[in-house]
């Protein structure tokens, strides 16, 4: 998910949209956007245990602005086991020009999942988890072509190690990335 909160072309005063469900590891990539680039990063207090879908989707619509650029969700919530509607969320953004980012760390290997029919703009994994693949692996795909605000940033392969995180602030160790 580094990559793509590193790839895409975000201005001082965008917003990446996200939930306070979100796990640590893709929840980073965001706050050190925000820390470096000025983007705003806001969760949304999604209920434990809401009521149907719909409910999140709704959320979500309301707390579009005209500086939303990419909503950044977990396909399965690690806190609580929820599938989040991924699909339909795509369907909110995208005539919007709003990128969608899921973090797929727990589902491959766990359930089933169709990129194709989920349409998300990107979609990362931690193949390590469920599939037994090496600690440390990771994959990153995009599903279609022309996601809006790609292809003018280079994603840059150095990062960041964090020293400490948590949902609320993130810690950086110190810098060996070459800008």
């Amino acid at each position: 998910m580094s990559f793509v909160a590193n790839g895409l072309e975000l201005n001082p005063g965008d917003e990446v949209l996200s939930t306070n469900h979100e796990h640590v590891g893709g929840l980073c990539c965001w706050q050190l956007a925000a820390a470096r680039r000025g983007i705003s990063l806001r969760q949304l207090p999604i209920p434990p245990l809401p009521m149907d879908h719909a409910q999140i989707v709704d959320s979500f619509r309301r707390a579009l602005t005209p500086r939303t650029r990419v909503l950044s969700v977990s396909h399965v919530n690690f806190t609580n086991g929820l599938i989040m509607p991924v699909r339909a969320l795509v369907e909110l953004a995208r005539p919007r020009g709003i990128a969608v980012v899921v973090d797929g760390a727990h589902p491959p290997g766990m359930m089933p999942v169709d990129l194709r029919a989920l349409d998300a703009d990107f979609y990362a994994s931690s193949p390590h988890k469920w599939l037994l693949a090496p600690q440390g692996s990771g994959c990153c795909t995009s599903v279609r072509s022309g996601v809006p605000g790609s292809g003018r940033r280079s994603p840059r392969a150095a990062g960041t190690t964090r020293a400490s995180a948590s949902t609320g602030s993130t810690t950086w160790a110190p810098s060996t990335r070459a800008d």
